[in-house]
């Protein structure tokens, strides 16, 4: 799992410093699928660790308070979690443990599903590993989201 996490990473951080656009880099596929009814671009990845959550405006600053989320699954362009209550941002920080310490990255929502009462599913695309926006390291006292 963490070799998915760093590849991703290592991704992010080479399309930022190549450009300072706001747009995910061009997919690159793990595995291809030949199967008619895919409509991802990438392979994906079984995540099951905590993740933290901020949400973010359009200048992408913090506009809400950090919960913690589950992740789902990851791919090379994109993640998706689960949590608690809708969410009513478009961009988000996201935070997680890696093997090189926390790493925060930002992502553009695309999609939030009902799944069961007091439960949602999320996903986004990569925009860029982020430095500047500091996310607590100690997840203990915030609550789930």
């Amino acid at each position: 799992m963490f070799s998915a996490l760093a590849a991703v990473l290592k991704r992010t951080r080479r399309a930022a410093s190549n450009s300072e656009s706001v747009e995910a880099p061009a997919p690159l596929c793990w595995q291809p699928s030949n199967h008619p009814a895919e409509r991802r671009e990438t392979h994906r990845l079984p995540l099951t660790q905590d993740l933290c959550l901020v949400g973010l405006d359009d200048h992408f600053r913090v506009v809400g308070e950090p919960c913690i989320v589950q992740g789902r699954d990851i791919s090379a362009d994109g993640i998706s979690f689960s949590h608690h209550r809708p969410l009513p941002y478009r961009f988000i920080g996201l935070s997680y443990q890696a093997a090189q310490g926390h790493v925060t990255t930002l992502l553009k929502l695309s999609w939030c599903r009902f799944t069961k009462p007091g439960e949602y599913a999320s996903g986004g695309k990569f925009i860029r590993t982020e430095t500047r926006l500091a996310l607590p390291t100690d997840w203990s006292a915030l609550k789930q989201g």
